[in-house]
């Protein structure tokens, strides 16, 4: 029994769980907003954010990093620097033109994220060299884009996945390696399973409209219609 009026929550989304695309993530930064505004409390993004990274990392012990929770409280395309100390800084990025050269395709399976997340982090301290060179790319991709060297982007998406693999057998499959190298065939310059790996989305780097729908209609698989957040969490509705 409770004491006071309870606290009803339904969530809605077009993925399914286990994507890849962040959604438990984002859950936890909406319902922290949700409630944050039912108390009459206005959190910063930064606030919310953290909240969630504390509830989904400490409190259930979940594997993984802090980026899908700053994606999802800050929105936009932005680079994220975080120093050992915890300390973040946020640098947004203009670029329109980026999100309609990028294909996101359903791979036809989802996943459990942590089995992988878990095995990769075990390891993590072999694969420094690696890790290096991933955050290196950052800077590079930031600088493509503010010098608007777009289509760079796409090599630069080839170059991570490889990377990637190299973290974690199971990131990667004989499935995905066919869709990639697939869209490759027909003009795609580069991209990545999104998230932890193993199944879910792929984001594919198609330098025009013409080999974007080429590759979509060789792959046949479901294509996510989507468009880039410049907002990030919202709350779009209070009742008084």
């Amino acid at each position: 029994m409770t004491n006071g009026p309870g606290v009803e929550i339904g969530t809605m989304g077009d993925i399914p769980a286990g994507s890849g695309l962040g959604s438990s993530s984002t859950v936890a930064v909406g319902v922290l907003h949700a409630l944050s505004a039912m108390q009459g409390d206005k959190w910063s993004s930064q606030r919310l954010a953290r909240g969630a990274v504390e509830i989904e990392l400490k409190r259930l012990g979940k594997a993984g990093g802090v980026q899908d929770q700053f994606a999802a409280a800050y929105g936009g395309l932005r680079v994220y620097e975080w120093a050992m100390a915890g300390d973040n800084v946020s640098h947004r990025l203009d670029c329109p033109r980026l999100a309609d050269k990028l294909l996101v395709i359903y791979t036809g399976a989802t996943r459990q994220a942590n089995s992988i997340l878990k095995s990769q982090t075990a390891n993590i301290e072999q694969k420094t060299a690696v890790l290096a060179m991933m955050k290196k790319q950052v800077s590079e991709a930031k600088k493509a884009i503010q010098q608007n060297r777009i289509d760079d982007i796409g090599l630069m998406l080839s170059d991570a996945w490889f990377m990637k693999k190299g973290l974690e057998p199971t990131i990667t499959n004989r499935r995905i390696d066919d869709i990639f190298e697939t869209a490759k065939r027909r003009g795609a310059t580069g991209g990545k399973i999104c998230g932890a790996g193993g199944a879910g989305y792929m984001m594919l780097f198609c330098p025009t409209q013409t080999i974007k729908k080429r590759v979509t209609d060789i792959l046949s698989l479901p294509v996510l219609d989507y468009q880039m957040d410049t907002h990030g969490s919202r709350v779009i509705y209070q009742g008084g």
